[in-house]
Order: structure tokens, then C-alpha cells, then sequence
């Protein structure tokens, strides 16, 4: 599951982004587990976001990118816990 998450941000190497950061941490609410995965990548505006959330989307098309069919961070992220909490930007909404 993990995994699936980094190859999210690695692919954003790709897309120009010059670093990937993994951190866990504690969270300080309640003391469970969490993680942190970061890349400077080019980010989603809101409508791509949406899309990321829904199963089967996906807008990597080049087989340069190691996720094509949709459901990687879905999936990834149901078996990691409970919640994601998803942090964009781009430039078109900066």
C-alpha cells in the first residue's frame, strides 16, 4: 500500500518534480500512526482531484508513468487506515 503511494509521487519526477519526502510521525490528536508522503510535482486543481478519487480514473497515458488504471491511491489508502487527508496546489490556483 505504501508503495502505491510513492509511485504516485515518484511518477510526479516525471512530471518535473526535484524531490519525494516519506515521514512518519505520531499524530498528536489521538497517538496513532501517520504518514506524510510529499513531492514539489505539478499538484491537481480541484476537478482533478476529484477525479483521483474516483475508482478506475486515470490521466497517465505515457507508459513512462508506473500507474495507468486508477485505483492505486484508492486502494492504497483504504488499506493504510481510516483517513487521507490530501494537501494540492497548482499554478493555476496558487
Amino acid at each position: 500500500a505504501i508503495a502505491e503511494l510513492l509511485d504516485n509521487a515518484i511518477d510526479e519526477v516525471n512530471n518535473g518534480a526535484t524531490f519525494v519526502r516519506v515521514n512518519k510521525f505520531t499524530n498528536p490528536r489521538d497517538g496513532s500512526p501517520s504518514l506524510l508522503v510529499q513531492d514539489d510535482g505539478g499538484g491537481m486543481d480541484p476537478d482533478a482531484l476529484r477525479c483521483c478519487m474516483s475508482f478506475g480514473f486515470s490521466d497517465k497515458q505515457s507508459d513512462a508513468f508506473i500507474g495507468q488504471y486508477g485505483n492505486g491511491f484508492k486502494t492504497s489508502t483504504m488499506r493504510l487506515g481510516a483517513d487521507v487527508i490530501v494537501f494540492t496546489q497548482n499554478q493555476k490556483n496558487w
